[in-house]
C-alpha cells in the first residue's frame, strides 16, 4: 500500500505544507497559509531596526488551516487514505526562540502578553541581542575553550541564548512568566 508523509515549512511570511508519496517522492498536494499578524508575518519596530518578531499564534492557526486544506487537495488529486500518512516533518529557520508558560503554551495566548513583542517568537533575523552575543563570545574566549572556533570565534545575535539573555535584561514580566523557551522547530511538534 502507498504511504505518505507531510512536510511543514514555517517560513518568515507564511507556512507551507506538502504531501509526498514515500515510495516515489511524487508530490501529491500542497497548501500555503499567509500569517495574519504583523507586516507579512513580521513585527518590527520603527525605533529599533534590529527587531523582528512573530506571533506564535500564527503558527497554531497555520496548522489548523494547512493540514485540512492539504488533505482536501490530496483527495482531489488521488484516492488518499489519511491513515496512510506515516510521518510529519517540520522545517523552520533557526534560531527562533519562543517564551512559553509551564504548560508549553506561547505567552501570547495570555491576554497580558498578547501585544507584548518580547513575548513573541524572536525571529531568526532579530539582532537585538548583539550586545549579549558579544558578551557570550568574550566569556567563552576568556575560558580558552574551543567552543566558538568553528564559528569564527563569535556567537551570533541570531542565536537562542543571546536572545533569551536579552529578554531577561529588557522585560522582567515576560522573563518571569516564561516557564521555558523553545525553538520554533520544537514548538510546532509540541
Amino acid at each position: 500500500m502507498t504511504s505518505y508523509t507531510i512536510g511543514l515549512d514555517f517560513g518568515t511570511g507564511s507556512a507551507r505544507a506538502l504531501l509526498v508519496d514515500t515510495a516515489t517522492g511524487r508530490e501529491v498536494a500542497t497548501s500555503v497559509h499567509q500569517y495574519a499578524r504583523g507586516s507579512e508575518g513580521v513585527f518590527t519596530d520603527p525605533s529599533d531596526a534590529l527587531l523582528a518578531r512573530q506571533d506564535p499564534r500564527d503558527y497554531i492557526e497555520a496548522l489548523d488551516v494547512l493540514v485540512p486544506a492539504l488533505l482536501i487537495e490530496a483527495r482531489r488529486n488521488a484516492d488518499i487514505d489519511p491513515g496512510r500518512i506515516i510521518g510529519i516533518g517540520v522545517d523552520t529557520t533557526a534560531s527562533t526562540p519562543i517564551p512559553v508558560d509551564t504548560a508549553g503554551a506561547c505567552l501570547t495566548q495570555d491576554s497580558r502578553f498578547a501585544e507584548n513583542k518580547n513575548a513573541y517568537a524572536w525571529l531568526w533575523k532579530d539582532h537585538t541581542a548583539y550586545r549579549e552575543a558579544e558578551e557570550f563570545a568574550d566569556a567563552v574566549r576568556d575560558t580558552g575553550l574551543p567552543y566558538l572556533y568553528a564559528y569564527g570565534g563569535v556567537y551570533s545575535s541570531e542565536w537562542f541564548w543571546a536572545k533569551i539573555y536579552r529578554c531577561i535584561r529588557v522585560d522582567e514580566q515576560v522573563s518571569a512568566a516564561a516557564g521555558s523557551w523553545v525553538e520554533q522547530s520544537d514548538f510546532i511538534p509540541a
